[in-house]
């Protein structure tokens, strides 16, 4: 079952400038939340 608050709050990341490092993010991730990310 995907982590849905560890997706939701990468993907807000994602439209905050402040913000980098999201590959580094994504690699750090369980599969199945980094798959869940990519489908929304």
């Amino acid at each position: 079952m995907p982590d849905f608050a560890q997706v939701y709050s990468f993907i807000g990341s994602v439209f905050d400038p402040k913000t980098s490092g999201h590959l580094q993010k994504l690699k750090e991730m369980d599969p199945i939340d980094v798959e869940t990310v990519c489908l929304l």
